[in-house]
């Protein structure tokens, strides 16, 4: 992440477009480099209730939900992809 480019990103998010920067080949950057191990990991479905109008205090429970299920993912497998003493980092 870039934290010089944050504000550009929350007013594209602001549209719904999402700021992505990919890094990967130098002919063809959007593709990842060869020679770099990919991981992906998928963890439980969080099951979560269609709220029509949420409160602050609703997305505050279920944004917590989701990040302590993104970290208990993490914990889980950053070991299997050779990095057991790595820490998420959310901001």
């Amino acid at each position: 992440t870039f934290p010089y480019l944050l504000k550009p990103r929350l007013w594209l998010n602001r549209f719904g477009i999402p700021a992505v920067a990919f890094f990967g080949a130098p002919w063809m950057p959007l593709f990842p480099r060869r020679n770099v191990p990919i991981a992906s990991c998928i963890g439980p479905p969080l099951q979560l209730p269609k709220l029509e109008k949420p409160t602050p205090e609703e997305v505050s429970k279920w944004h917590a939900a989701y990040l302590d299920a993104l970290q208990a993912l993490f914990d889980k497998h950053k070991g299997e992809c050779g990095k057991p003493d790595a820490k998420l980092e959310i901001w």
